[in-house]
């Protein structure tokens, strides 16, 4: 993502492991960032103004992005069903939407956590 070509950045998931590396080295990098984070945060709040937002629910915000970075997600085993459905393939539906609707750059990223649990094996979301 170059920035003289992007500079206003929409990122999910920028209070978790990977949405908040991104953010991070986005707004060092001297980029415009905006997080969407499930619940606020605890401690210290983040180096970019966030909203709080379930991306289960569609997206109504009027403010201008030039890309989203969707990073959000329920990683883990702990989750029934709809709490995944919900979080992880309507969130991105969701999103995908939103972005297709607003004209934006629509950049995603997972985990290893898709590859589900490896017998033997710690990591892959597992516990």
């Amino acid at each position: 993502m170059s920035q003289s070509t992007c500079k206003k950045v929409l990122i999910t998931g920028a209070a978790g492991l990977i949405g908040r590396s991104v953010a991070g080295h986005l707004v060092h990098a001297g980029y415009d960032v905006t997080g969407l984070i499930r619940t606020p945060p605890k401690g210290k709040p983040p180096p970019f103004k966030y909203f709080v937002h379930d991306l289960a629910c569609p997206l109504q915000i009027n403010e201008h992005f030039d890309a989203i970075v969707h990073t959000a997600a329920s990683v883990g085993y702990d989750y029934d069903f709809q709490t995944f459905k919900a979080n992880n393939i309507d969130a991105t539906a969701n999103m995908a939407e939103f972005a297709k609707a607003k004209g934006l750059r629509f950049i995603y990223l997972s985990s290893t956590s898709v590859y589900g649990r490896v017998e033997g094996r710690e990591g892959g979301g597992g516990k």
